[in-house]
């Protein structure tokens, strides 16, 4: 999360101040910057899904299903 937030700091400080001229950028409208977050939103959640989707079948491929999930908690919890 701390990567996306420096990014859309570097991001509006790079637009909205005079680094614009060394960069050759023009500034953005509300429509561009909501265009923007939007598509860079639906990233997340496409990696969210993914994750989701793939713990999933990982456990249900394992045969052990509730028990599998007791011993990630397990194992998890002990580290």
């Amino acid at each position: 999360m701390y990567v996306i937030s420096i990014t859309v700091t570097l991001q509006i400080i790079i637009v909205s101040t005079p680094l614009a001229t060394v960069f050759i950028t023009m500034r953005q409208n509300f429509w561009e910057w909501l265009f923007a977050l939007l598509v860079g939103a639906g990233g997340l959640g496409v990696s969210a899904m993914t994750k989701l989707i793939t713990h999933h079948m990982q456990i249900s491929s394992s045969g052990g299903g509730h028990q599998h999930h007791e011993e990630l908690l397990v194992m998890h919890n002990s580290v």
